[in-house]
């Protein structure tokens, strides 16, 4: 919820300066420039990873160590160094923040695309960006492409995250660049860093299907309806 509010307000934002005498209300879902959906998701997926970050570290270790909730909490706490809820925040950051923005980006030029290729085959006339009249199903074609793309290119990096929120309560926490070489070096190969990729593709495909057309036409009917 607090990844699409800040999203979207910075998208409403930027469209507004780019047309301020634009008076449709949900002008901004459709008729867009990349760079507001690049800048708007990048800063969304920021403000988040700081925000999840401790929870990122109280689940890991929860899943991994038998501890309770409070346990995790006070021992991340009392960890040696410091800064144990923020231990994988390098790799969290860049998946949050520069994924949301791969994930987001691939939407909306999927859906642009289609839009563009409806109108030279004559069946939409108006706007070429303009993607209010595309189906839930292509929308959803779009969407599961998306986070399929978007998961693709940052699995490396959450390995890298899940590795060192794994290690938030060692003694000698490595750093990224210290767990890079660690999982490296378990197999003198980039395979480890891919371990996991095929299922994680799938799953992406329909969660991804299903969250991002549900966002477009619950704002869309939002915005008609205030």
């Amino acid at each position: 919820a607090i990844n699409f509010a800040v999203y979207d307000s910075i998208r409403r934002q930027l469209h507004s300066r780019r047309h301020p005498d634009n008076k449709d209300d949900d002008g901004y879902l459709h008729e867009f420039a990349l760079v507001d959906i690049m800048l708007a998701s990048s800063i969304a997926g920021g403000v988040v990873a700081t925000i999840t970050s401790p929870l990122m570290a109280i689940k890991t270790n929860q899943q991994i160590f038998p501890r309770g909730f409070r346990q995790t909490m006070r021992e991340l706490y009392a960890a040696p160094k410091g800064g144990a809820f923020f231990s994988g925040f390098g790799p969290h950051l860049f998946c949050d923040s520069f994924g949301r923005m791969c994930y987001l980006s691939c939407y909306e030029l999927m859906k642009r695309y289609l839009v563009k290729s409806k109108r030279r085959d004559g069946v939409d006339d108006d706007g070429v960006n303009d993607t209010r009249d595309l189906t839930l199903y292509e929308r959803m074609i779009c969407a599961g492409a998306s986070g399929m793309i978007c998961w693709s290119i940052i699995y490396p990096a959450d390995v890298l995250r899940s590795r060192m929120y794994a290690n938030a309560l060692a003694e000698c926490r490595p750093n990224l660049l210290q767990m890079a070489k660690s999982i490296y070096a378990e197999e003198q190969s980039l395979r480890p860093f891919y371990r996991g990729l095929g299922i994680t593709v799938l799953r992406a495909a329909p969660v991804a299907a299903a969250v991002l057309p549900v966002y477009d036409f619950a704002h869309s009917w939002l915005t008609k309806v205030h």
